[in-house]
């Protein structure tokens, strides 16, 4: 009796007619107006593959990969901007120099006006 199914399985797998199915039935379809779950769930997929395997014929279908997708993790946001990051502080630190120089003329000029115009404001002694 497990010979005869087993000849009967060994066909099945070979009928052209049957492959199609399993094609046809393996993806969701979608029917006046709403998706329908595929006839062969993902677990009933797998069973027959290994059924294919056993009887050493091809498997009709593509499978899809597990895992994670070759993409690599986007990161924190501080590690991704920490190259330009360090180009802004290099080209800054070249021009530190002449922006000091600026602050500094500045806050002596501040002073100097600040000066005067206390000493404009102070009554002159007769």
């Amino acid at each position: 009796v497990i010979l005869v199914f087993e000849c009967e399985m060994a066909s099945r797998l070979v009928d052209p007619s049957f492959i199609a199915k399993i094609v046809a039935s393996s993806r969701p379809t979608f029917v006046n107006g709403s998706w329908r779950k595929p006839a062969y769930s993902a677990r009933k997929l797998a069973q027959l593959q290994k059924e294919f395997a056993t009887e050493s014929v091809e498997w009709p279908l593509e499978m899809k990969e597990r895992g994670y997708p070759s993409q690599k993790p986007k990161g924190h946001k501080f590690e991704r901007l920490k190259a330009q990051r360090l180009l802004d502080i290099e080209k800054n630190m070249k021009q530190m120099d002449e922006k000091v120089e600026t602050y500094l003329t500045k806050k002596r000029e501040e002073r100097r006006m600040k000066k005067e115009k206390k000493q404009l404001l102070e009554p002159v002694p007769m």
